[in-house]
């Protein structure tokens, strides 16, 4: 038998099944023919080709090879595009200057004379903290920090408009980046609908057929394998997952020097009257639930990361929920709600709660990393290290309690190396290097000369990458799309990029 393709060249069926290694997608029986679906491939895919030519292969028969191709180079351009997005907010912030924004809030703070009937508004419940409660698992509402901030906290309009233009370029940013971390592509949605409905009806088929589910698996396990199979799909997508998360980390940063500027500019006004004292404990609100949020969505980070099973991603965004943890118990010292004594066990409970979530989040890295010596040190470095630096400042809190001293600023620095610690030894991008997606989808770089010159594994997940003699493994497929940015930044680090460009002090 022959197939023509669209190009009018002519292959043996035989010989174009082994072009477009229909193995991968079919299981033959003894006598050569095929008779199921095999199990989806791991990594990208590239589209099957002429080999004559050039030419897709856009045959019917090999349908389910060219989908799967097309699956996974959209989600290479999702991808590309999100960390577009993300370099796009990143190089915004070189125009940022924290010390210029906060002089700029105390200015327009100081021309405000506020009203000592404020003080009958601050009864009033603020909404915004119980919004955290029923919100999704996105980054909180650019609304909620900017033009509405007046429609939750009991502030005057001249005191939200100043707000909004000391923060504007901080806002702008925010807005820009909660997009990249709300983006669910469309394909990624219309293969889970297809995944969900198969397996809805594969667990109706089940429960005539005991018989399949012998061995102890769960109904909803089966079917939902099934189903992923039979759509061709390998693991869930996590290409884009990965720049979501890293938008996570953005917003994060954002509300950080959000909290900088707010206090810097409040605590620096000289005004004693009983009005602005009124209007400085909403604005501690204010501040409070900020960093309550950062709380929030560092947790709604994580879980993104455990999905995509990015270990690294999951215990840097741990070290940003805590340090949010230890900045919320440490705005309480400031805000007079509290006794002492509810503070001294607020102290002691978050200690406890740290050094555990240290000890089990290094721990589980490790058991994930199947326990190679380059994961241990790079948790030690990156996490263990970082983290101990916020148990000591948990310890450093009861100290000065039981000494009287109530301190509630956030300092920047407090933050600049957590930070810089949750971003740091991120891949580097250069114009020497070359891109790679190992197995699972987690993007990696190979430096210098762009090949391999031994066998590595993800650092994300541990899967197998490149491979021997410049050749990469088999698995993995080069990202090209990836290298044109780097030419835009020359061979800073992820990391330095962002502490340049939002983190420095």
């Amino acid at each position: 038998m022959f197939i023509t393709l669209s190009c009018k060249h002519v292959f043996t069926v035989a010989a174009l099944d082994a072009i477009c290694e229909l193995r991968k997608y079919y299981t033959q029986d003894e006598d050569g023919r095929w008779v199921d679906f095999a199990p989806p491939p791991k990594g990208f895919q590239q589209a099957p080709i002429c080999p004559l030519c050039g030419c897709p292969v856009n045959s019917l028969r090999y349908g389910r090879v060219f989908k799967r191709a097309n699956l996974d180079l959209s989600e290479q351009n999702i991808a590309n595009s999100s960390r577009r997005s993300i370099q796009a907010v990143l190089r915004h912030f070189e125009l940022f200057d924290a010390e210029s924004a906060i002089k700029n809030f105390k200015m327009l703070l100081g021309r405000i004379t506020f009203p000592d009937a404020q003080e009958q508004q601050v009864a009033k419940e603020t909404q915004a903290p119980h919004i955290l409660d029923t919100a999704p698992p996105l980054p909180v509402g650019v609304e909620l920090l900017g033009d509405q901030v007046g429609s939750h906290f009991p502030l005057p309009a001249e005191a939200v408009t100043a707000w909004g233009k000391a923060a504007e370029t901080l806002l702008l940013a925010y807005e820009q980046v909660v997009k990249v971390a709300e983006n669910r592509p469309a394909h990624v949605q219309a293969c889970e609908a297809a995944v969900i409905g198969l397996s809805h009806r594969y667990l109706e088929e089940f429960k005539h057929r005991r018989e399949i589910l012998k061995g102890g698996i769960k109904p909803h396990e089966k079917a939902l394998d099934q189903a992923m199979r039979h759509c061709g799909l390998p693991a869930p997508f996590r290409a884009a997952t990965r720049f979501r998360v890293e938008a996570f980390w953005i917003t994060i940063g954002i509300r950080f020097l959000m909290i900088e500027v707010a206090l810097g500019g409040i605590e620096s006004v000289k005004d004693y009257s009983e009005g602005f004292k009124i209007a400085r404990a909403v604005w501690m609100d204010f501040i409070g639930f900020l960093i309550s949020s950062v709380e929030h969505d560092a947790r709604n980070a994580i879980q993104l990361s455990q999905e995509s099973q990015s270990h690294r991603q999951v215990v840097k965004t741990t070290l940003l929920l805590l340090e949010a943890q230890y900045a919320t118990a440490r705005h309480a010292a400031g805000v007079p709600k509290e006794t002492v004594e509810g503070l001294r066990s607020r102290y002691r409970n978050g200690l406890t709660l740290a050094k555990r979530t240290i000890a089990e989040t290094s721990q589980a890295y490790r058991h994930a990393m199947t326990g190679r010596q380059e994961d241990q040190e790079w948790v030690d470095k990156h996490f263990v290290q970082p983290g101990n630096g916020i148990v000591d400042k948990w310890e450093g809190l009861d100290e000065r309690l039981s000494r009287g001293v109530f301190h509630s600023a956030i300092s920047n620095g407090d933050n600049n190396a957590i930070l810089e610690a949750s971003m740091a030894n991120t891949p580097v991008y250069s114009v020497r290097e070359q891109f790679f997606q190992c197995p699972n989808g987690h993007v990696y770089v190979i430096a210098e000369c762009g090949g391999s010159m031994e066998r590595s594994r993800c650092p994300e997940c541990g899967a197998m990458t490149s491979g021997d003699s410049q050749t990469p493994d088999r698995s993995n497929v080069i990202a090209i799309e990836s290298k044109a940015p780097a030419k835009e930044r020359g061979s800073q680090s992820w990391g330095q990029w962002l502490r340049s460009s939002m983190f420095s002090s």
